[in-house]
């Protein structure tokens, strides 16, 4: 992941899972002063550069951290390591929320430790917690619709992580546009590239 990835106070592990469809993979982590455990989301630029998903991963690196609800995934720090100036905490970070567009390194976003929605529902939860983590994807949503006046776009079991407490969290942010004034440019770009032609 480069030298620079050593500038975050976190410390990267072994990889839990792949999104294949984003191109990012999820990795256990620990915060390097007490040991905390946290996830690590990772991106590869040059990878993304090869497919139509690098606009989309540097959306969502630009947009996870705008959006603060308790069934948000919380963002701990970002780092774009063709920019390691942006590395560091919460408050760190909070001014260099933008990748750079250098496609050589990573992208490196840590949050509060979390598996994915699949996974979880893999342990068969009970019905009563099943029931509060239908709740926080309404209130994620209801949030982003009415509140923040955004659309995500990619609502899928994909943009679902669920931390510790049994809170599933919405996520993947990659494809978020304004519900005013149209659909910006990389939900269309994105759409042309998956659609079939004759359904476009």
């Amino acid at each position: 992941m480069g030298n620079s990835a050593s500038s975050l106070p976190y410390s990267i592990g072994n990889q839990v899972f792949a999104l294949e469809s984003d191109g990012w993979t999820l990795h256990e982590g620990q915060q390097k002063s007490d040991g905390s455990a946290v996830s690590v989301f990772v991106a590869k630029k040059p990878a993304l550069a090869k497919s139509e998903l690098l606009k989309p991963a540097q959306h969502h690196f630009t947009n996870c951290k705008k959006y603060r609800h308790p069934h948000i995934l919380t963002v701990h720090a970002t780092l774009d390591t063709d920019d390691p100036a942006s590395a560091g905490d919460e408050k760190a970070t909070s001014m260099t929320n933008t990748s750079s567009k250098a496609t050589t390194g990573d992208l490196i976003i840590v949050t509060e430790p979390c598996v994915t929605l699949d996974a979880w529902l893999q342990t068969a939860p009970p019905p009563e917690e099943l029931a509060w983590g239908l709740e926080g994807i309404v209130r994620s949503l209801h949030f982003l619709h009415a509140s923040a006046n955004l659309s995500h776009c990619n609502v899928c079991p994909n943009s679902f992580f669920v931390t510790k407490a049994g809170d599933v969290k919405l996520w993947n942010f990659s494809l978020v546009t304004p519900i005013a004034g149209g659909m910006n440019h990389i939900f269309l770009d994105y759409g042309r590239n998956v659609t079939p032609k004759p359904y476009q």
